[in-house]
């Protein structure tokens, strides 16, 4: 069989966007104007973003979801493939791409405003998920879209439920794991009796609850933070991967996987996805142990798939980027 057809197969089904980010020493106020902003354009949306991340840890990706028929269209698609991932499930439809519109501090924190466009208008009857795949959703495209994507599969399935809203009991049901932020948790009641959830709580770390109960916690190493835009994304993708290799008979990852909450810290700027989406070798740099590939596919030195955010840097990297984000 050829290497790459034992590697882990991950469905991702998500937004696609443009990201228009706009960096400023101080983000403004209600009714206030800052004129320091640096403009930058990047390819993002959850999905995307998600699709990157677990392309880039060594993962056999396919991403669902949808870009216009704008000019934006072909240049996310293009981004999206030049990293790695199968793009043969993304869907072009009529009208404009999905645009985010962000503001980054020098604090690194930022807030964002989704136009979600195309993402609204994926075709659930052309959805294609194979029997066994895993699949990674979020909630930044419409049920139906994610209900025909999960139905297809007995594979293990991860909801990141970003942004926080009501979703539908068949998802409830068939998650084997959701993602969440600490408000994100606090807004879906249905997830406290979950079978298990992670918890992301910023600074102090993350938690794994099952039903309710806390089973497994981490606490994250200090850094400077310079951009948190995607750090959620690459956690989801890490995680994820690392659940599923626990399930897979096929892959040639370690069985048990290690899982912290997301860290990201770059001294360059990027001008492609995230800096939080980058490979597993490049993420580990300086650290204690550098985990590198074999030539099987696996990993050296005995690390699980979520390495990404589990070494002894939590997942920063000091490393300058110049065309893919580390």
């Amino acid at each position: 069989m050829d290497a790459a057809e034992t590697r882990p197969e991950l469905v991702v089904v998500g937004a696609i966007n443009v990201d228009l980010i706009a960096r400023v020493s101080r983000a403004p106020g209600r009714g206030e104007t800052v004129a320091d902003g640096e403009l930058t354009r990047q390819p993002g949306g959850k999905g995307a973003n998600q699709a990157v991340a677990a392309a880039r840890l060594g993962a056999r990706v396919r991403m669902i979801g949808a870009v216009g028929t704008d000019a934006l269209g072909d240049y996310l698609r293009d981004a999206i493939s030049t990293a790695g991932v199968d793009v043969s499930g993304i869907q072009t439809v009529d009208g404009d791409s999905g645009t985010a519109l962000i503001v980054v501090d020098d604090d690194g924190e930022n807030s964002i405003v989704v136009c979600p466009e195309a993402n609204l208008r994926i075709d659930p009857a052309t959805v294609r998920v194979r029997p066994g795949s895993a699949v990674l959703a979020q909630l930044e495209v419409p049920d139906a879209v994610v209900e025909r994507a999960i139905a297809q599969t007995t594979g293990f399935v991860a909801i990141n439920a970003a942004p926080a809203r009501p979703f539908s009991a068949s998802v409830l049901e068939r998650a084997d794991l959701f993602i969440v932020n600490e408000h994100e948790y606090e807004l879906l009641p249905a997830l406290q009796n979950a079978p298990l959830v992670a918890v992301t709580l910023g600074a102090d770390g993350a938690r794994l609850l099952r039903h309710g109960t806390v089973v497994a916690s981490a606490s994250s190493r200090p850094a400077e933070v310079r951009n948190s835009v995607g750090a959620g994304d690459a956690f989801s993708a890490a995680l994820t991967l690392g659940r599923s290799a626990e399930t897979s008979p096929r892959s040639p990852w370690p069985e048990r996987a290690r899982w912290a909450p997301p860290r990201s810290r770059t001294t360059g700027r990027s001008r492609r996805f995230p800096p939080s989406t980058g490979t597993r070798s490049e993420r580990t740099r300086g650290a204690e142990q550098v985990v590198t590939p074999n030539d099987d596919g696996g990993w050296a030195r005995d690390r699980p798939p979520a390495i990404v955010v589990n070494g002894p840097t939590r997942g920063r990297t000091a490393c300058r980027c110049r065309r893919w984000p580390h």
